[in-house]
């Protein structure tokens, strides 16, 4: 005998039961289940599918006796040697099809798909800053008091939102101090007049270890007002702090801002999930003095 039966049509595990499982394997099929174990053997195969419905073929034919396996292999001219995780292999790659096999089949390929289609989602809300370029909101903080002079934060939210998050509590600390802050979508209108104001902060996340696009763009398009103070803080989704990724981030801006007219080099933060409002507060404190 080999591994190669003669072309026979493949059964379902029900017709396999039906036809070489005696009720005795059945019965201890069903015992080692915790199921009742009484009836005719139609009732038993019935009640032993059932109480298999979460297992795959293979998992099923693995609590039916051997005999039955061995007769099966035999009958379609299959090695009937070896273990019984060897012969259920072999019955599945040999003997059980139908509705189970291509239920199993159409399983593996609907989970195939999703994860494509989740990757190709994923990829491109990334890579397009999806997030970013339809954040386009603003609003305006005022102090109590005589204000000290105006300030913007502009955001990416970032796919978490802990751009746009951080960026209040920036806004907010920087209220506190006596500023006028416009926190504003960094693909609104309102991140764009920069008239007036003396302090810039710009925050998002990074995206495969760089700034998201939105960012690039907008710090890129910049014309700053004289004396303009800048600080840029970007997201990472983690709660530890690395000093290469600063120095990474460090690099990045010093090269988006070559081309801008700013008297001194951007400071940056990184703002870790569980130490928002001490690395925003660090940030304003690094960019006022």
């Amino acid at each position: 005998m080999s591994d190669r039966p003669v072309i026979k049509r493949r059964i379902t595990v029900s017709q396999f039961l039906e036809k070489y499982a005696s009720e005795e394997e059945l019965k201890g099929a069903l015992a080692a289940l915790g199921k009742p174990v009484k009836g005719k053997k139609a009732a038993q195969i019935h009640r032993l599918l059932k109480a298999s419905k979460n297992r795959s073929p293979g998992e099923t034919l693995e609590i039916v006796g051997e005999s039955s396996l061995r007769q099966a292999c035999a009958d379609y001219d299959l090695v009937t040697e070896g273990s019984r995780r060897d012969i259920v292999d072999r019955m599945m790659l040999n003997v059980i099809g139908g509705r189970e096999m291509l239920n199993v089949k159409k399983m593996i390929a609907i989970t195939v798909v999703v994860i494509l289609v989740v990757s190709v989602v994923f990829i491109a809300i990334t890579l397009l800053d999806v997030a970013g370029y339809n954040a386009k909101g603003s609003e305006t903080l005022v102090p109590t008091g005589i204000p000290l002079g105006k300030a913007m934060v502009v955001y990416d939210p970032g796919l978490s939102g802990l751009g746009s998050q951080a960026a209040r509590v920036t806004a907010e600390q920087l209220r506190d101090q006596g500023y006028v802050v416009e926190l504003a979508g960094v693909s609104s209108d309102a991140a764009r007049n920069l008239s007036g104001c003396s302090i810039l902060i710009v925050g998002g996340p990074m995206y495969g270890g760089h700034v998201a696009s939105s960012m690039e763009e907008y710090i890129k398009g910049l014309s700053p007002p004289n004396g303009l103070k800048m600080g840029v803080f970007t997201t990472t989704g983690s709660n530890t702090f690395s000093e290469d990724a600063l120095k990474t981030l460090q690099e990045q801006i010093d090269s988006i801002t070559e081309g801008i007219c700013l008297n001194q080099s951007a400071e940056v933060s990184l703002i870790l999930t569980d130490q928002v409002d001490k690395n925003c507060a660090d940030l304003i404190s690094a960019v006022l003095n």
